[in-house]
């Protein structure tokens, strides 16, 4: 039975681990262009991705209404707020920053918003 769990969650676990990654290296030594705000609109990018993968999941695991909109925007909202602890406190020189943490909720709040939504105005 876990297995099955495990295969309806799989991108979700996928998402989360890519962006465990990316929030955790060094930062890459390379230019970019400048864009006002890139790392907070990258933060929101992703976790809006998290959201709406997690909510899709969730709603092929046959949960329903309320339960996709608590674990759909709790899971991912925690889960980048645990992300900044560990940032700031183990991965010098990489700093916690409540900001981003705020692009991660309004990112969390875009992706399961749309898909949930989305389903619910389906059905």
């Amino acid at each position: 039975m876990l297995w099955r769990k495990a295969l309806i969650y799989k991108e979700s676990v996928a998402v989360a681990l890519i962006i465990l990654y990316a929030s955790l290296i060094r930062a890459p030594h390379f230019h970019m262009p400048h864009v006002a705000f890139a790392d907070k609109w990258s933060h929101m990018v992703a976790y809006a991705v998290l959201g709406a993968v997690l909510a899709w999941n969730l709603i092929k695991d046959k949960h329903k209404g309320l339960w996709i909109w608590l674990l759909g925007l709790g899971l991912p909202i925690v889960y980048g707020g645990v992300i900044e602890i560990l940032q700031g406190a183990f991965f010098a020189p990489r700093t916690a920053d409540w900001m981003d943490w705020l692009a991660d909720i309004v990112g969390t709040v875009i992706g399961t918003g749309l898909v949930a939504g989305i389903w619910q105005a389906r059905n």
